[in-house]
């Protein structure tokens, strides 16, 4: 279950994208967002997720940080049942590394998982990513939503669509095909465009996934280190 919490935590990276008739534009704004996060070439994130399944509930704290062109650190820890269990993951140079918790004998080593997943073969974590959603339905915008003194506009939408469910996904139902049906939240900054926040809700059949992140220290400096490997 414990693994489980981290693939979901990075899938939830890779989660990653109506108009008023007066005022501002949703579409534009997070047009502008999009662009202004393109130029952003590190970041720092902090935030929660969550994932409701008929076997239970399993969530916890993410925080990390990214770096241009493709470096990632992310930090996950579990709440509940596995608290304590701290994982950590580095993603450089289309190389995937995790380190899990510490047993009796001591911290664990990190680890590269050879070949890279097939299944994050697509997981980019730019900033912009997470603006870059197709197919928005019933987009809303609120004007003037503070966030810890940052004043943002705060838009709402969804996607939805329907997908082939995985073989070992719990109580399939019947057929293969699911509705997925995501909601999204975007705190945009309007001073600059950035992403404050983000919230990503999505039902999958019986489940749901949720995740919130904050966004901050823009630009500011990141060293990511290639793991050290110890070869027996």
């Amino acid at each position: 279950m414990v693994k489980n919490l981290l693939i979901v935590s990075l899938m939830a990276f890779s989660l990653l994208l109506g108009a008023c008739d007066v005022g501002p534009n949703p579409r534009e704004i997070l047009n502008k967002s999009h662009d202004a996060m393109r130029e952003v070439q590190s970041y720092r994130f902090s935030g929660e997720i969550e994932m409701k399944t008929p076997d239970g509930v399993i969530g916890g704290r993410q925080s990390g940080e990214w770096a241009a062109p493709d470096q990632l650190y992310l930090k996950l820890e579990p709440l509940g049942e596995f608290a304590g269990q701290v994982l950590e993951t580095v993603v450089i140079d289309r190389r995937l590394f995790t380190r899990e918790p510490a047993s009796s004998e001591g911290e664990e080593a990190w680890q590269e998982m050879i070949p890279f997943p097939e299944g994050f073969a697509a997981f980019n974590p730019r900033p912009e990513s997470y603006l870059a959603i197709a197919d928005l339905e019933n987009l809303e915008l609120r004007d003037n939503v503070a966030v810890n003194g940052t004043a943002t506009f705060q838009i709402t939408g969804e996607r939805k669509e329907i997908r082939t469910l995985p073989e070992r996904f719990p109580e399939r139902p019947e057929g293969d095909e699911v509705k997925y049906i995501t909601r999204y939240t975007w705190l945009i900054a309007k001073e600059d465009y950035r992403l404050v926040r983000y919230i990503a809700q999505q039902t999958i059949g019986p489940a749901t996934h949720g995740t919130t992140m904050e966004f901050y220290d823009y630009n500011q400096p990141v060293t990511i280190a290639m793991p050290e490997i110890t070869v027996e």
